[in-house]
């Protein structure tokens, strides 16, 4: 029975240890704010401990039809109020896709990728 109080203890040291070295931004819904046939323009929520640590230069995004027809990279904008951060996807092109496959990669180091489809 020793032997398995002791392995425990290790584990759950291990644990507590790894749990205040893991330090991540993901990424949250995305808020639509434009229409067919207009620029598009949207929203993303940056949530996580990091979210107030990322900078425009570590996310990238890309905006296609189904088809992969139109492809678009869009300018990004870190937006920051307080604690809370988001990342401001916009374009010049007015976009006559009624669907869009909206790509997007948040980080420098170690990425977090998500893809959102949209109907305009």
């Amino acid at each position: 029975m020793p032997v398995v109080r002791a392995e425990f203890r290790i584990a759950a040291l291990l644990l507590a240890i790894g749990s205040g070295i893991s330090h991540a931004a993901g990424l949250g819904p995305i808020d639509v704010q434009s229409a067919l046939g207009q620029a598009f323009q949207a929203n993303i929520a940056v949530i996580g401990s990091d979210a107030k640590d990322q900078g425009a230069n570590c996310v990238k995004a890309r905006l296609e039809s189904l088809d992969g027809a139109v492809s678009i990279v869009p300018a990004i904008t870190m937006m920051r109020a307080g604690q809370a951060a988001s990342i401001r996807l916009t374009s010049r092109e007015s976009i006559n896709e009624p669907v869009l496959n909206v790509q997007v990669n948040l980080g420098c180091d170690v990425s977090v990728q998500r893809a959102y489809q949209i109907l305009l």
